[in-house]
């Protein structure tokens, strides 16, 4: 008697939902970065990645491809203008936007409802709270930021 053939059961890969959008976090401190992927990560729209070195910001935006980055403005080595400006000259980046973030202004500064502008791209005091991460990544995503 013959036996049947076993028949493999075909692997699926997951796929990333095509309404998520990709979010690249870009700062030195591993506590705001964590804080700002969990809180991105459960509201369920968003795909992010987190990178604590901005020597390798540009690498990393490259191989995830995100719809935004999340840019902190004070950073070792490579500080968020010098980082933007890499970003401004990759034919592959330069077109994504950016939201720089930084303790050096503060919301009563610019303002709770307010953004400020800094490298020429719309700026976040830290820290920030998250319907206001949200509503600017939002707007950035659409071109009104």
């Amino acid at each position: 008697m013959h036996s049947a053939a076993t028949i493999p059961t075909p692997v699926r890969v997951p796929r990333r939902p095509s309404y998520l959008k990709k979010v690249l976090i870009v700062d030195d401190e591993p506590l705001f970065t964590e804080l700002v992927k969990t809180t991105l990560d459960r509201r369920g729209e968003y795909l992010t990645k987190v990178v604590n070195d901005s020597t390798t910001a540009i690498e990393a935006a490259r191989e995830f491809l995100p719809d935004a980055i999340l840019l902190d403005v004070l950073m070792p080595d490579l500080d968020g203008g010098e980082v933007s400006g890499l970003l401004e000259k990759d034919p592959i980046l330069q077109n994504v936007p950016v939201i720089m973030l930084t303790g050096l202004i503060s919301n009563d500064e610019i303002g709770e409802d307010s953004v400020a502008t800094i490298h020429n791209r719309p700026a976040l005091a830290k820290p920030v709270t998250a319907q206001k991460l949200v509503r600017s990544i939002e707007q950035c995503l659409v071109g009104e930021l």
